[in-house]
């Protein structure tokens, strides 16, 4: 004998039921694993956006500021809350921005990465490291709707100073920002 339709119409809606939320959590998983990147290693381009960076053993993270709070240690702590960008260090112009970092001992290399926010059809800032000026094959790619774009840096360098001084200098006009600043600091095998 079957069951009543009523006990068996029951039966199959909690079965389904069951089978959406199933579904749905499968999902879930599947859209938030998607949206996550692990990287092995920073990016060394400017293509790349957001995800996890994986430091190795003998990395030392040495900075790492989104400045949605604060900023410390550069020689203008201009921070603006400008729309579409959040908080961020700036806005500069033709302004120079300096810092100095005091880096771990046995420092190999370093990986210099930030995020440079382009206004008014400003150019890249002149990037100075060490006294140096370093030359990227950077672009700056539209960032939102409100005539912004961004240009990820992301530079590593072999340094075995104590310190990393860096220097950002506004040429030509047009307002720039600076957001997520990270120092990582590379130390030799066994070191």
């Amino acid at each position: 004998m079957g069951l009543p339709a009523s006990q068996t119409y029951a039966f199959r809606r909690i079965s389904l039921d069951r089978t959406l939320a199933a579904l749905v959590i499968l999902a879930v998983v599947i859209v938030v694993s998607a949206m996550i990147r692990i990287d092995a290693g920073p990016r060394t381009d400017d293509t790349g956006g957001g995800g996890l960076l994986i430091l190795q053993d003998t990395d030392h993270l040495v900075a790492f500021e989104d400045l949605s709070h604060q900023s410390s240690g550069w020689s203008e702590d201009r921070l603006w809350d400008r729309p579409g960008l959040g908080r961020v260090l700036g806005p500069f112009s033709n302004d120079a921005i300096t810092r100095t970092i005091s880096l771990p001992e046995n420092t190999a290399a370093i990986t210099l990465a930030f995020d440079l926010y382009l206004l008014d059809q400003a150019r890249l800032p002149t990037i100075t490291v060490g006294g140096s000026t370093i030359t990227t094959s950077a672009s700056a790619r539209p960032f939102g709707s409100l005539g912004i774009r961004r240009s990820r840096i992301s530079l590593r360098l072999r340094s075995t100073a104590p310190t990393l001084d860096i220097a950002l200098s506004g040429t030509r006009g047009g307002a720039w920002a600076l957001d997520n600043f990270v120092v990582i600091a590379h130390r030799p095998n066994g070191a």
